[in-house]
């Protein structure tokens, strides 16, 4: 998207009212544009990752309490994600999420491209925590999606994280499997009968428990 685009972009948000988000997952550059505007964000998840991890440093530990989801691809991660952010805001505390989606940013969480920017997992897990650290973030959430070569991947490099949760969906059922994972041992499976505030709200005093305690 070049420099033309985003201002004819701007002037159509600021003629109708509306705000628009550009969430390009193969932009490359970001064009310098001459004017201002509040109703155009700009987003590559690229950009801002990458500033970070120049930054990184090896063997520096988590300043926030740091909780990985790893969910299936056929389930509604966003609606899962939002009820569980509710839950943490409910009880005051400010929730950081990022994930692997580029339209992450429509529904006020961060986008992290992770398969073509990071190399390591716990450059990623360091970065987030570097993010949510400069947001005065209580606690930080991360979502990527379980593919091959992800679980090998993260013990490998043993990235630095309080709680795992790895989310799998039921064939013809609503029905969500969870295992809660903490330093690679299982603390506890259960299953949720589908997305409801309850369900969410009962997972997250676990998470919330075991991250205090």
């Amino acid at each position: 998207m070049d420099a033309v685009t985003l201002r004819q972009v701007s002037q159509l948000a600021i003629q109708y009212g509306k705000h628009v988000v550009y969430a390009g997952e193969w932009q490359c550059d970001i064009p310098t544009m001459g004017f201002f505007s509040r109703q155009l964000r700009l987003w590559h998840g690229e950009v801002g990752l990458q500033r970070e991890l120049e930054k990184y440093k090896e063997g520096e530990s988590l300043e926030i309490p740091f909780v990985a989801i790893y969910y299936d691809g056929e389930m509604d991660i966003f609606y899962f994600l939002h009820l569980l952010k509710m839950s943490f805001v409910r009880d005051g505390y400010h929730c950081w999420v990022a994930m692997d989606q580029s339209r992450a940013v429509l529904h006020d969480m961060e986008y992290i491209c992770f398969s073509r920017t990071v190399n390591r997992m716990e450059e990623l897990v360091c970065c987030c925590n570097k993010t949510a650290s400069m947001a005065h973030a209580d606690v930080v959430i991360l979502c990527l999606e379980a593919r091959q070569g992800l679980d090998g991947l993260r013990k490998q490099n043993s990235p630095d994280t309080e709680l795992e949760l790895w989310l799998q969906t039921t064939e013809g059922s609503e029905a969500i499997r969870i295992s809660i994972v903490s330093n690679n041992k299982l603390l506890e499976k259960r299953t949720l009968q589908g997305l409801n505030v309850e369900a969410i709200d009962a997972l997250y005093k676990y998470i919330e428990y075991v991250l205090v305690n």
